[in-house]
């Protein structure tokens, strides 16, 4: 496990309020808070009596608590999903109170205990609780729970169910006191939420074959994967939003040099399929590049790889699905590093992510921190990596005008545009279709 998790854990264990405004990355958002929230609530075990607790030994109790009780955790993510209240930072503390064990119905009740950091609404986080349901057994696979979750066939599966599961779902036949309890979470402690900060656009500009020039990557995914992609003329929302977006940087600047890209310029890939655009032009007396592409043959992780570990671009945006977190897998991009260690590698250079999708707060932020940790004067990785990520899920159909924010406060870095109006950008979009992002910056705090 990385480092930065092994050090939140023991935030967790020890004084976690005191410590983590001192040693962990802190937060801005216009809209959101980052809180440290609390539960208490019941695990129904599939154990039958209290001899056969009492018989585990500290390291099985470990184990069934990461292997038991955890996972049912990720369930939160449906309810507080779906009334936009924010979500989990993606690491908690857990602990069973075996002691207080008691047997109901011929099962072993556990109370359990549960501690995390969230992003929250900023007007949930002005209350001192909140009430969300809380599943109390593994066995919610009951006869209709698929009415549980979202009504798009494609979800209906278990591997998707513990992202939009919610027991308030109409046709839900889920029970309280049965598959889960109505629990109330206690809102603690914020972490300092940054006023005023900036990218570090100076840090952006890099010498590359003796000329001084700022890179980006914009990728887009498709909003439905196809068997054999056309981003020309799919009429898919993504590859629409991909379309958008190529139009829009053509129309920044007559005397860009446009190139194309093609799927086989990546590593494994044979395919000559066009996925994207290469723009350059000198700005601002710089030489600037903008590759658009889109995921078309090309898995998005690879897309990642290419910008931010071989081409080691200033700034990677991705706009398209996060796949309930498994889009750009930290383990996955992990083994691209060791095993391709002569293309890719971790630069010790400034950049910055934009993890445009839904609940990137939750997926992508501490783990990707953690490649960059380590460095002397850099123990979280925050010092040569800034990430804006969203605490709720975003509209495809606001895949374009975000990253045109976002892009266009780089391409005006003399100006130095704050990391708040990027963000107060993004939430104005998402306003505008009826929906709130929790846009939300990490690790900002020690750029100058």
């Amino acid at each position: 496990m990385h480092v930065l998790i092994f050090t939140l854990l023991n935030f967790f264990a020890a004084d976690f309020a005191a410590a983590r405004s001192v040693e962990t990355p802190l937060f801005s958002s216009p809209t959101a808070s980052e809180n440290i929230v609390r539960f208490e609530s019941t695990f129904v075990s599939q154990f039958k009596s209290l001899e056969q607790i009492e018989k585990l030994g500290p390291e099985e109790r470990q184990r069934f608590v990461s292997g038991e009780v955890k996972p049912l955790m990720k369930f939160l993510f449906g309810p507080a999903t779906r009334r936009k209240l924010g979500g989990p930072k993606g690491e908690d503390l857990i602990t069973v109170a075996w002691e207080r064990a008691r047997v109901v119905r011929d099962r072993v009740e556990l109370p359990i205990q549960y501690r995390g950091l969230w992003i929250l609404d900023g007007a949930f986080a002005k209350r001192e609780s909140f009430t969300l349901p809380v599943p109390r057994t593994p066995d919610l696979y009951s006869q209709k729970w698929k009415a549980c979750g979202d009504s798009d066939p494609e979800h209906a599966t278990p591997s998707f169910f513990w992202y939009f599961w919610d027991p308030s779902r109409f046709g839900c036949d889920h029970v309280s006191g049965v598959h889960y309890d109505d629990v109330v979470f206690t809102v603690g402690t914020a972490t300092a939420n940054e006023p005023l900060s900036y990218p570090e656009y100076s840090r952006m500009i890099r010498m590359k074959n003796g000329v001084q020039t700022l890179s980006m990557t914009i990728a887009f995914g498709y909003a439905t994967d196809r068997q054999d992609p056309d981003p020309a003329t799919d009429m898919d929302v993504g590859a629409n939003e991909y379309r958008t977006f190529l139009r829009t940087v053509r129309g920044w600047n007559k005397e860009w040099k446009e190139e194309i890209i093609t799927a086989n310029q990546y590593p494994n890939v044979s395919s000559a399929r066009v996925i994207g655009r290469k723009f350059t032009a000198r700005l601002h007396g710089v030489e600037t590049v903008i590759k658009v592409v889109i995921n078309a043959g090309v898995d998005q992780m690879v897309l990642f790889a290419e910008s931010f570990a071989h081409d080691h671009d200033a700034v990677f945006a991705w706009m398209g699905h996060s796949r309930v977190g498994e889009g750009f897998d930290a383990a996955k991009f992990r083994g691209l590093l060791h095993w391709h260690p002569n293309y890719y590698s971790i630069s010790s250079e400034y950049q910055m992510i934009y993890w445009g999708g839904c609940n990137s707060y939750s997926y992508y932020t501490l783990p990707f921190f953690a490649f960059k940790a380590g460095r002397p004067g850099d123990p979280f990785g925050t010092r040569d990596l800034d990430i804006i990520a969203h605490g709720l899920p975003s509209y495809f159909i606001l895949n374009a005008v975000n990253a045109e924010s976002v892009a266009t406060a780089v391409l005006n870095w003399p100006s130095r545009p704050s990391y708040q109006s990027i963000l107060r950008e993004l939430e104005e979009s998402g306003a505008y279709v009826g929906t709130k992002l929790l846009a939300a910056v990490l690790g900002d705090e020690d750029n100058p």
